[in-house]
């Protein structure tokens, strides 16, 4: 990052990558492997990589982001999640399972259109004044598998919104099949909401 040494850099990556591994670690065994839910994911480091949606995108290498707990709303399934406190910064990534030529009508009325690694997206970025200033909005949107995917970018710092929308623009998509592959050797299973889909 700029204006960082190599030994600055290496400590945040450390910082970071323990707080994920601790996650990790906490997560039950049984939702590991159930990639049949459009929460199924594997999480490492620097990449989040959707199982059952087929969908993979670079993360912040800032240890001042969390992982945060995200629950459904609705008929939205909250796939992931993260906040950072300084800006009041807030990332999260949802779907919605709908007829594919709704989610499509859906997607071109909300925003302009993009196309961004061969697939169409809709983007829309908007400013709204606060209590604590501006707030920084971008919303991106996209149809894959018959489900509207969403995500969602607010912070007070443009700067760390800009970078957000990068990241979500390097958006790879793929089979599903292929997500342990795509996710590599550090992606461990990821659920975001195992008690709901708990056999017991």
């Amino acid at each position: 990052m700029p204006g960082r040494t190599e030994a600055e850099n290496t400590s945040a990556m450390t910082k970071l990558s323990f707080a994920v591994a601790l996650l990790l670690i906490s997560l039950p065994v049984s939702c590991a492997q159930d990639a049949s839910v459009p929460e199924a994911a594997f999480l490492s480091i620097d990449r989040y990589t959707n199982a059952f949606l087929g969908f993979s995108l670079p993360l912040p290498p800032d240890p001042a982001f969390d992982i945060v707990e995200v629950s459904p709303s609705g008929m939205w399934h909250r796939l992931f999640g993260l906040e950072r406190e300084k800006g009041h910064t807030l990332f999260v990534i949802s779907a919605q399972q709908m007829m594919a030529r709704d989610a499509e009508r859906l997607m071109k009325i909300a925003a302009p259109t993009i196309s961004l690694h061969g697939k169409e997206f809709s983007k829309g970025i908007s400013r709204q004044k606060g209590p604590d200033g501006t707030i920084w909005k971008a919303m991106y949107l996209t149809v894959i598998n018959n489900y509207l995917l969403q995500f969602d970018i607010q912070s007070l710092d443009p700067k760390i919104a800009e970078d957000l929308e990068h990241r979500v623009e390097e958006t790879k998509f793929f089979e599903p099949a292929k997500a342990r592959m795509i996710a590599g050797p550090n992606g461990k299973p990821y659920n975001p909401a195992p008690a709901r889909h708990s056999k017991n």
